[in-house]
């Protein structure tokens, strides 16, 4: 009798064991997907500062102006839509004038003359988006004190900065070469 006790018990394993196993292969999924995040961010932050000079800029005065009294953050907020809303048509002229330099590059027959009018035109609505973010930026500056200044510089200044991970130094302390600073 008691070998068909054992033997009954070997048939039907516990029932952890019939869950183990999709357990560790959902387990063994989210550890790959937390891993692959992680990897792209650090990935996407090494050739530089994501997106382009005016979004920079304008995301800059977005987390300053948290920083300001209330009837400055009111002004910089105004000024900020008002940049936003300048910036629709710019970029809707910028994906066209990019259209058309593709469109042009592309082309069977080769115009040197079209492309490079596509060109700039593209160079045209770019500046076209810096000077309407300079002019922001100047009618914020009227406002701010010398103090308030610095600290936008140095939001505007961290943003542009490339955050690349392989510039950090070698070593313990690092001086770049493996070899501890004195």
């Amino acid at each position: 009798m008691s070998t068909n006790e054992n033997d009954t018990s070997q048939a039907t394993p516990p029932r952890w064991r019939r869950w183990i196993w999709p357990v560790l292969v959902v387990s063994l999924g989210l550890n790959l997907l937390f891993v692959g995040l992680v990897a792209g961010r650090m990935w996407a932050r090494l050739d530089g500062p994501p997106g382009a000079p005016h979004r920079i800029v304008t995301r800059a005065v977005e987390q300053f102006s948290g920083e300001l009294p209330a009837s400055k953050k009111e002004r910089a907020n105004a000024l900020l839509k008002k940049q936003r809303e300048g910036n629709k048509a710019l970029r809707r002229q910028l994906r066209q004038a990019r259209r058309a330099a593709k469109e042009a590059a592309l082309a069977t027959a080769y115009d040197e003359k079209k492309l490079a009018d596509a060109l700039t035109r593209l160079r045209e609505v770019r500046t076209s988006q810096h000077q309407a973010m300079h002019a922001m930026v100047l009618e914020l500056l009227k406002d701010l004190s010398l103090e308030e200044r610095k600290v936008l510089l140095r939001y505007i200044q961290k943003a542009f900065r490339p955050h690349r991970h392989s510039d950090r130094p070698r070593g313990r302390r690092g001086n770049g070469e493996g070899k501890p600073t004195p």
